[in-house]
C-alpha cells in the first residue's frame, strides 16, 4: 500500500496579492478552471443530434441502476415531446440546465467548455434549425451561465456522427474556416463568452490528429497557424487552445504566440502527462494543464483506476508550474469514466473534493484543510479476466492494477487532526493534511468500511469472469465521510 503524505503550508507562499513562480508573476485571480462539458449527455437526457433522441432518449429509468453509472439530475425527467434542442430551450429544460450550472459554479469551475460536433454546412445564413442546433445549444449555456458567473466557449470536435448525420462529416480547410468566420460572428460580441486577456478563445479537439480531413498530421499545426493569422489580420482577434497528441509532441517547436498548445489526453498515465505537459509549459506564456479522474475504454482496452494521485498530483504540478489554466476531462463522459457530475455511482464526492483543488490553483498554493472528509472509491466488479489494462508510455511507470481489476480501494483524506479508516478488515492512518492511496481488497466480495469521521458502510462486489465490453463494467462506488 502507498501512502503519500503533503504538509500543505510548505507548499507555497503569498507574497502580497501577487504570487511568484518561474516566470511571469499570475496575481491572484487571474487563473481559470475549464470544464469539458459534452453535450450529448445533457441534465435532462441523452442527446445525439439535433433533431433526434439518442436511444432511450431522456428515459433514464430503463436502465438498471447497477449497470449503467447515470445522472443524478436525469431521474427526474420521464418523457418529453419534440427535438431535444425543443427542450433545451424550454422553461423546464432551462431550469434543469440552470441547476446543473450552479453545482460546476460551486465546485469552482470558471468557464464550462461546450463540447460540440462540428456542424456540417457552415455556409448557412441563418444561425438556427436542425444543422445550427449545437449552436443554439452553445448559446443557451452561456446566456444561463452568464447569470451564475460562469463564461461559456466552444470546445471544436472533429466529427458529427449524430442520429441526423449518421454516416458521418469532417471538415475540410475551407470548411474549418467558414465555421471558425461564422462562429467568431455569432458570438464575438456576446458578453458571456470566454475571452482570456480579452481575445476570442476556442479550444480545438484533436487538431494535430483527426480535426483536419485530408491533410497530413505534421501539417496541421501550419494550418491553425495560418487560419489564426488570417482572421487576426481581417480584426477577428483569436486565441486557439490547440489539443495536441503526446506522439505529435516533436512537431511543436517554433509554436506561434496565438496558438495555445495543451495535451488533452484523459487515458495518459499520470507521471508522462505531467512530464509532458512541463516540457510544452515552454513553448508557450499561456500555460494550460489538463487532468482527469481516471479513464476506461473497452473499445481501446485502456483501464486507469480512479487514483486520486492523479488528481492531487496534476494540480500540484500544475501550481509549480504556473500553468494559467486548468482544462478538466470531463464533466460528463460517463462512457470513458472521465465524469465527475453528480451520479448514481459517484454521488457527489469528485464535485466536493474538486471544488478544493480549484480553490486552491487560483490562489497558487494548495490551501490548508479547514474540515476533516475522507472519499473512497470501491470496485463494483472483480473481473477474473481482462483485455484492458493501464498502459505504459516508453519509460514511466504503468499505473493500475495489472490483471488484478477489483481488488483495490481508493482514498483521499484531507484532516485537521489525526484519524483512520478500515476498509475491508485494514487499518489505515489518517494523518494530519492530505493523504491518499490505494488499499487492497484481496479475495473479499463484501467489503465493510470505518472511519474515525464516524459511519459505516457494507460494500458488494460482483464476481465476474471476463470483462463487459460496455462503458460501465469497470465502474466504482464512491463513498463521502465527514460531508
Amino acid at each position: 500500500m502507498t501512502v503519500q503524505l503533503f504538509r500543505l503550508l510548505r507548499i507555497a507562499v503569498f507574497c502580497s496579492a501577487t504570487l511568484s513562480f518561474a516566470g511571469t508573476p499570475i496575481a491572484v485571480g487571474e487563473r481559470s478552471v475549464v470544464l469539458t462539458y459534452l453535450s450529448w449527455f445533457l441534465p435532462f437526457g441523452t442527446q445525439v443530434g439535433c433533431d433526434k433522441w439518442r436511444a432511450g432518449g431522456i428515459r433514464y429509468r430503463q436502465f438498471e441502476a447497477d449497470s449503467s453509472n447515470r445522472p443524478l439530475s436525469a431521474r427526474e425527467f420521464v418523457a418529453v415531446e419534440g427535438s431535444p434542442l425543443d427542450f433545451a430551450l424550454s422553461p423546464a429544460g432551462g431550469e434543469a440546465i440552470t441547476r446543473e450550472l450552479k453545482i460546476i459554479k460551486n465546485a469552482g469551475f470558471d468557464v464550462v467548455a461546450m463540447d460540440l460536433l462540428p456542424d456540417p454546412n457552415p455556409r448557412r445564413p441563418v444561425l438556427s434549425g436542425p444543422s445550427y442546433c449545437g449552436l443554439d445549444l452553445l448559446r443557451r449555456f452561456g446566456e444561463l451561465g452568464s447569470s451564475l458567473g460562469l463564461k461559456t466557449v466552444l470546445f471544436s470536435d472533429v466529427m458529427n456522427m449524430s442520429a441526423d448525420f449518421p454516416n458521418g462529416y469532417r471538415f475540410g480547410r475551407r470548411e474549418w474556416e467558414l465555421a471558425y468566420r461564422a462562429i467568431y460572428e455569432e458570438f464575438g460580441s456576446a458578453t458571456w463568452y470566454w475571452k482570456p486577456e480579452g481575445k476570442f478563445a476556442i479550444i480545438q479537439f484533436a487538431a494535430t490528429d483527426g480535426a483536419l480531413d485530408g491533410v497530413a498530421k505534421d501539417q496541421s499545426i501550419l494550418f491553425w497557424d495560418a487560419l489564426v493569422r488570417r482572421l487576426t489580420d481581417e480584426g477577428r482577434p483569436l486565441s486557439l487552445f490547440v489539443d495536441v497528441r503526446p506522439r505529435d509532441f516533436g512537431r511543436l517547436q517554433g509554436m506561434p504566440k496565438d496558438i495555445v498548445p495543451f495535451i488533452f489526453a484523459p487515458g495518459a498515465p499520470n507521471e508522462s502527462i505531467n512530464r509532458l505537459q512541463q516540457d510544452l509549459s515552454r513553448l508557450s506564456s499561456y500555460v494550460t494543464w489538463s487532468v482527469s479522474p481516471g479513464y476506461y475504454s473497452p473499445r481501446l482496452s485502456v483501464y486507469l483506476p480512479p487514483d486520486f494521485a492523479r488528481i492531487h498530483q496534476s494540480y500540484e504540478a500544475a501550481i509549480r508550474d504556473n500553468a494559467r489554466v486548468i482544462v478538466w476531462a470531463t464533466w460528463n463522459d460517463f462512457e470513458e469514466n472521465t465524469d465527475v457530475a453528480p451520479s448514481e455511482h459517484k454521488g457527489s464526492a469528485l464535485v466536493n473534493l474538486l471544488a478544493y483543488y480549484n480553490k486552491s490553483f487560483k490562489h497558487g498554493r494548495l490551501l490548508p484543510i479547514d474540515r476533516s472528509r475522507a472519499y473512497i472509491a470501491l470496485p463494483l466488479v472483480k473481473i477474473e479476466q481482462v483485455k484492458s489494462k493501464p498502459p505504459s508510455w516508453g519509460s514511466a511507470k504503468a499505473e493500475g492494477e495489472g490483471d488484478s481489476i477489483g481488488r483495490y480501494a481508493y482514498y483521499w483524506a484531507g484532516m485537521v487532526q489525526e484519524g483512520w479508516l478500515v476498509v475491508g478488515g485494514r487499518r489505515q492512518k489518517l494523518p494530519v493534511g492530505i493523504s491518499y492511496g490505494r488499499i487492497p481488497l484481496g479475495l473479499a466480495i463484501e467489503v465493510r468500511v470505518e472511519t474515525s469521521l464516524g459511519g459505516t458502510a457494507v460494500h458488494q462486489i460482483i464476481e465476474k469472469r471476463t470483462e463487459e465490453q460496455k462503458p460501465s463494467g469497470l465502474s466504482f462506488k464512491y463513498l463521502s465521510f465527514g460531508e
